[in-house]
């Protein structure tokens, strides 16, 4: 891992039945994993803030990278266990964007999202967490896009955690996740969750 960070490195057992499969089209891969985003070539890659239409305040973090059966989780910078700060869905500018670093091949990008000012059914407090699997159905990852050189993921997050009172609208904060390959732009890949839980029907976030 070319990361360099003060962070703590755990080892967990991932879900059964989470192998990874690919499926290239045009020289781009697209992977099934359990994490939002994963990486098939070593890359730096950054986030950047795309927009939020919820009624509840939140913040992002970059909670850590996973490598084969082990996570590194990164160094909280709020004393909350949940990462990176990365920013608020209320407040930011479009377009902002935090450079994550380098990571290797194989890499699964895992992120947290709290409610830091509750309103509706978005619970103050409420923290939602990609390394917890019965969590991955509040991020909706898009295909991965191409534009104007850049090759990134696009992913809504859903941010009432009740099934019975959520929209589902995967709008509360859109992020997208950039990666540039090492050492060039070429071959490139970004991973697609797969969604194996039976959830109300998704709309990509745009």
């Amino acid at each position: 891992m070319a990361r360099n960070t003060n962070a703590m490195t755990m080892t967990m057992t991932m879900a059964a039945g989470a192998a990874l499969c690919a499926a290239a089209t045009g020289g781009v891969a697209v992977d099934m994993h359990d994490a939002p985003v994963a990486l098939t070539k070593a890359s730096n890659v950054s986030v950047r803030f795309v927009n939020s239409d919820a009624g509840a305040t939140g913040s992002l973090y970059f909670l850590g990278w996973g490598q084969g059966e082990s996570i590194t989780y990164s160094a909280s910078t709020h004393g909350n266990n949940l990462g990176e700060f990365l920013f608020s869905n209320k407040g930011t500018p479009k377009g902002t964007t935090i450079d994550l670093g380098v990571f290797d091949a194989g890499a699964a990008l895992h992120f947290a999202y709290i409610i830091t000012k509750g309103a509706g059914g978005a619970k103050t407090g409420d923290i939602i967490r990609s390394d917890i699997n019965a969590d991955l159905v509040y991020f909706a990852p898009s295909p991965m896009f191409t534009q104007q050189d850049e090759n990134f993921v696009r992913i809504g997050l859903e941010d009432i955690r009740d099934p019975t009172k959520s929209d589902w609208d995967f709008n509360d904060v859109i992020f997208d996740v950039l990666a540039t390959p090492i050492p060039g732009p070429g071959a490139f890949a970004l991973a697609m969750m797969g969604m194996a839980i039976a959830a109300p029907r998704r709309r990509r976030p745009c």
